[in-house]
């Protein structure tokens, strides 16, 4: 058998390349988070990259796949999951808004406990409620059902929604607006009202009361 040449080297494998073991490592322990889901994903372009760019042969495209594989679907589970949720907020926020609206517009005693304490600590309290929705009743007869029209959210701090709706009543329709705050710490948010008011045939109605005149 012939010897080796006295100076060859031994054969020795391709080095691994340090992006893709990264982008593996990130994608499996931090692609559970959004961020970390989008840092495996770059992390592995970079790696594909890399070793398509050096010199001598690097090991790692396999690992580098398998991060963004992994990365794209830990985050597209995240964005349904995060769809499903939000919507499924919204959809309890506005069940909480037509029931409070629609308790106010019928004087109901529990409609009270939707309101928000203003800053001495007050809220219209079931007789007020009641008062308010009496001349209602008698224009317009009984509440059929009320329909959100617009929604508006104002502030980060201290947010605010303000709701449009429709008011459809045995024999009319009235219109209005109703003003809502977040309680804070709650999910899904509970909401308290601020401010109510409704107009029928030119007639304006608010709550709390207002002793400033209609313009």
């Amino acid at each position: 058998m012939a010897a080796s040449p006295p100076n060859s080297q031994p054969n020795r494998a391709a080095p691994l390349d340090p992006w893709a073991l990264a982008a593996l490592l990130v994608a499996l322990l931090l692609g559970w988070c959004p961020l970390g889901g989008v840092a495996g994903l770059i992390l592995g372009i970079v790696a594909l990259r890399s070793i398509r760019r050096a010199d001598r042969p690097r090991r790692g495209a396999g690992m580098a796949w398998g991060a963004i594989f992994v990365s794209a679907t830990l985050l597209l589970s995240f964005g349904l999951w995060a769809e499903r949720f939000i919507g499924g907020l919204q959809d309890d926020m506005e069940l909480q808004a037509i029931q409070s609206i629609e308790a106010t517009l019928r004087g109901q005693p529990e409609s009270a406990e939707g309101w928000m304490p203003d800053a001495a600590g007050g809220a219209p309290d079931a007789i007020a409620i009641a008062e308010f929705a009496r001349p209602l009743a008698v224009r317009l007869g009984d509440l059929r059902r009320a329909t959100i029209t617009n929604r508006m959210a104002d502030g980060v701090v201290d947010p605010r929604i303000t709701i449009a709706f429709n008011a459809d009543f045995a024999k009319g329709t009235a219109f209005g607006k109703a003003v809502f705050r977040p309680v804070p710490g709650t999910i899904p948010p509970t909401l308290r009202l601020e401010a109510f008011e409704v107009e029928s045939a030119g007639a304006r109605q608010a709550l709390p009361a207002s002793t400033k005149e209609n313009p």
